[in-house]
């Protein structure tokens, strides 16, 4: 799925609740997943039209083994910090480490 259409997807979905969206932004992040066999990361900028909320989720992907794992954070109205986003992700992966067929 190319970016163009995940933010067509995610506004799609966001806008059927109660979040007026007025747009939705993706970019690729530049990170990677020690260990793991691969992995990619995006970060979605969400903008509300009736309250002045910027909703920051990042997404990372990885595949350990046949397992494919997904870590997803929110923030509002600043990004996702980066230590938390580490610290995270180093428990995810020592997770599916720990349990990986």
């Amino acid at each position: 799925m190319d970016i163009a259409c995940m933010e067509r997807t995610l506004h799609r979905s966001l806008s059927k609740g109660r979040l007026r969206v007025r747009g939705v932004a993706i970019q690729r992040l530049a990170s990677t997943v020690p260990d793991s066999d691969a992995s990619v990361a995006y970060q979605a900028v969400i903008s509300s039209r009736v309250t002045p909320l910027v909703l920051y989720m990042d997404l990372t992907f990885f595949s350990y083994g046949q397992d494919v794992v997904t870590l997803t954070t929110y923030h509002s109205s600043k990004p996702v910090p980066p230590a938390m986003d580490s610290r995270l992700l180093g428990l995810l992966v020592a997770r599916a480490r720990a349990h990986s067929r």
